[in-house]
């Protein structure tokens, strides 16, 4: 079914109907859109334990399995201030590489985050039956296929199309809450995704969650979703990447066809192209949904056209909304929701869409506060701020070589106060990302998102005063304080608990991966480490400062292994460190 059509002009018509309005108009008028049909599934069947995991073959054109990856803050925001784990492979020009290379096991080691993220990329790249064993640090580890999305990554690179597959994959296995839900997968455009009807592991299945799509891959990462046109509120509070404001580091646009499942109402603005009514999946996904007053495209708007459209239990454990008897016409407009609160649209305003942002750039939503940002290269004043939208903005990297990202923010004054002219806000860092570079030289500086208290975070969230991230949990005050030892690789352990209340930095030529427990603070906000008497280092030219090492006088002051001694690079006086090899 065409979702979306260019948009026509009659008497009828109003200046900015969007695609999905001239479809229901040019069908005759507003006819009833009923819901998808419940299935009669008890509790224990909607959502069956891990032990019974199905068979892959389950589903029209799709894939049934349990999801479980955690979120996926880590592509844009989480611990952003320390080089996240799952960016760094992808910054890394993991798609250059086949996943066999030597290059990227060299990734791997020393970071049990990192494990963790690909065994959910080689899941989702490898059909069954395959897999690829890697070396880290004397010890194989194999990670097992299950999907199929991109079975030549195993031997050769991965190009755009691999890309946005596995990207589609990777996020309809987000679950930001980490629980185990059976889920099926749908893509009628692969060729791997056509499979047999399997009607034990369909049956509960039949709540259209939404769709998912973007490119995790380009710098900086574009993850997107979609509403389905169905709703279960029992499902849906453990599956909640297609929400507004959602925890998982993904970008909803809104619904992706004529029928809104979390309202029950028609939609105008469809985020899709085309809905396949045969295997109920969407293709051909929109970053920017709807026209602009022009009865225009957005500018800016990118489509994708392979997705992933996931379909949940239906529970009934709360009944389900009833849908109105007959769906009354929606108001002709194809505007989206204003930005909250509003801004200017350029480098570092506040926003929840990329169409709240400039044409040239996005909404990077994964933190508590949505800001427009783009890509960008370094360059003289003038260069940066016509790439990031005018005076006030400005082009920061962080990292060095090919771990590079550059991207547009507002620009800042570090000596600044708190409210004086170009200073950031109080939920953001200004900051040039000093610890990231080789010779510590901070980069032009610029607003970045982090937090202090939990009056930074969206209502409801909770502020983590170590690493600077909004979380729906308070900081858990039981793993280890700044300065303590922690290790960057346990044998055997493949997931990204970090041990640490804020980080484990890892020491620069430790043979051995050892780190040390960390902080970032922002000295705008705050004078002095969350867990003292550890000692902050910082540059002078930017608010951003670490909290590593702990001031000592004797062995006795440190958690072994590490000794009370002198002589680490620029920290003056004794702290606790490794002793040396």
């Amino acid at each position: 079914m065409k979702l979306r059509q260019m948009p026509f002009r009659t008497s009828v018509i109003a200046r900015g109907v969007g695609f999905g309005m001239a479809l229901l108009l040019g069908a005759g008028g507003c006819k009833e859109s009923p819901r998808t049909p419940a299935a009669a599934v008890d509790r224990q069947s909607a959502l069956p334990r891990s032990s019974g995991v199905p068979p892959r073959h389950a589903g029209v054109n799709g894939v049934t399995r349990f999801n479980g990856l955690n979120s996926l803050n880590a592509l844009n925001g989480l611990n952003g201030l320390n080089g996240p784990p799952l960016q760094d492979l992808i910054a890394g020009s993991l798609s250059t590489k086949s996943l066999n290379a030597g290059s990227v096991a060299a990734w791997l080691r020393g970071s049990a985050a990192a494990r963790y993220y690909m065994n959910y990329i080689v899941r989702c790249a490898l059909p069954e039956g395959r897999s690829i064993t890697l070396d880290h640090n004397g010890e194989t580890q194999t990670y097992k296929g299950g999907s199929g999305y991109a079975p030549q990554w195993e031997f050769a690179p991965c190009d755009t199309t691999c890309q946005e597959w596995i990207t589609s994959c990777m996020l309809a296995n987000t679950n930001t809450y980490a629980i185990n839900v059976l889920v099926n997968w749908r893509a009628p455009n692969h060729p791997t995704m056509v499979d047999k009807i399997d009607d034990k592991w369909l049956s509960p299945l039949q709540v259209e969650e939404g769709a998912f799509f973007g490119n995790m891959f380009i710098n900086p990462p574009r993850t997107y979703s979609c509403r389905g046109r169905d709703f279960d509120r029992f499902s849906s509070t453990w599956r909640v990447c297609t929400t507004p404001y959602n925890d998982c580091g993904i970008q909803p646009v809104g619904a992706c066809g004529d029928l809104d499942g979390w309202t029950g109402q028609p939609n105008v603005s469809p985020a899709c192209d085309v809905r396949d009514d045969k295997t109920g999946s969407y293709t051909s996904c929109h970053t920017r949904p709807g026209v602009d007053d022009k009865g225009k495209p957005h500018a800016g708007d990118q489509v994708y056209k392979h997705v992933t459209t996931v379909y949940i239990a239906r529970t009934h454990v709360f009944a389900p909304p009833k849908p109105p008897a007959t769906v009354a016409c929606a108001p002709a407009t194809g505007t989206l929701p204003k930005p909250m609160p509003a801004g200017d649209g350029q480098a570092g305003s506040a926003c929840s869409l990329d169409v709240h942002c400039l044409p040239s750039q996005f909404c990077m939503t994964s933190s508590a506060h949505g800001f427009c940002t783009g890509s960008c290269k370094d360059g003289n004043k003038a260069s940066e701020e016509a790439q990031c939208g005018g005076p006030g903005s400005t082009c920061v990297t962080s990292g060095d070589g090919e771990f590079a990202v550059s991207l547009c923010r507002r620009a800042c004054d570090v000596n600044a106060a708190i409210g004086e002219l170009g200073a950031c806000p109080p939920h953001q860092v200004c900051t040039g990302f000093w610890n990231t570079h080789s010779n510590w030289t901070p980069d032009t500086p610029g607003c970045h998102n982090t937090c202090s208290k939990d009056a930074d975070c969206l209502p409801g969230r909770h502020c983590n005063p170590y690493n600077g991230v909004c979380w729906r949990d308070p900081p858990d005050e039981t793993k280890k304080k700044n300065g303590e030892p922690c290790e960057l690789f346990v044998k055997g352990k493949t997931d990204a608990t970090d041990p640490c209340r804020g980080f484990c930095m890892p020491i620069i030529g430790d043979p051995f991966k050892r780190g040390i427990c960390a902080s970032a603070i922002n000295l705008a906000v705050v004078a002095a480490c969350p867990d003292p008497p550890s000692k902050y280092r910082r540059h002078p030219n930017d608010n951003l400062a670490l909290c590593v090492y702990r001031g000592c006088e004797t062995d006795a002051d440190c958690t072994a292994p590490h000794e009370c001694m002198a002589g680490i690079p620029q920290e003056p006086g004794k702290v606790c460190a490794y002793p040396p090899i």
